[in-house]
């Protein structure tokens, strides 16, 4: 009879640990695991990990409450290249994501990319619209200036940085200079693109 007691009571008690762990509260400073419901409120901080993916919406974005960053339709390269920034600072090898919703970017000033395996990716073709694109970056009237630029830091080559599913204009028609995307001399390797379409550019 003791010994049934006992079982039973080691038994309650291994139940009631497990359920309980792990605990809830506290500060979680490292790494950590949450059991149950969890609620957040407030500000996460810290810096963004290398491989960090940053959502840029357009100025007519339908969902803009899930940006990271949201431009205003008029110098979005601002926004740009703040993302990019924030992703080149966390790691000495680059690497990272933005994504684009849909809509139009105006580019404003030159952006650079100083660093490698930076994915810059729209979300294709506009399925409205057979003969357009959902996310289109647009070089601004007079720019007169390349609207990427692949950087070389002068010690190494900049690697795997790569564009996918937009159209880039580089607005031939109120511009007399500027490539849509280009590099310093021996500056990159690799430049990979998907399913991009670049229009009214110089070459």
């Amino acid at each position: 009879m003791k010994k049934r007691i006992f079982m039973t009571l080691a038994i309650l008690l291994f139940a009631v640990n497990v359920w309980a762990w792990p605990p809830m509260g506290g500060d979680c400073t490292k790494d950590c695991t949450l059991g149950g419901t969890t609620d957040i409120t407030g500000n996460l901080t810290g810096s963004v990990n290398s491989g960090a993916t940053i959502v840029i919406c357009s100025s007519t974005a339908h969902a803009n409450w899930k940006c990271d960053y949201t431009a205003d339709g008029t110098d979005d390269d601002v926004q740009i290249q703040a993302a990019i920034d924030e992703l080149e600072a966390a790691s000495d090898t680059g690497g990272g994501k933005i994504q684009f919703t849909e809509g139009e970017f105006i580019i404003g000033a030159q952006i650079d990319i100083a660093k490698g395996n930076l994915l810059l990716s729209g979300i294709g073709p506009n399925v409205d619209d057979a003969t357009g694109w959902a996310t289109q970056l647009k070089a601004k009237n007079s720019l007169n200036d390349d609207m990427f630029l692949l950087k070389n830091d002068g010690t190494k080559h900049r690697y795997f940085n790569r564009f996918e599913f937009m159209n880039i204009d580089g607005n031939l028609g109120n511009n007399t200079s500027g490539r849509c995307i280009a590099s310093d001399t021996s500056a990159t390797g690799n430049k990979n693109f998907n399913d991009v379409h670049l229009s009214y550019m110089f070459i």
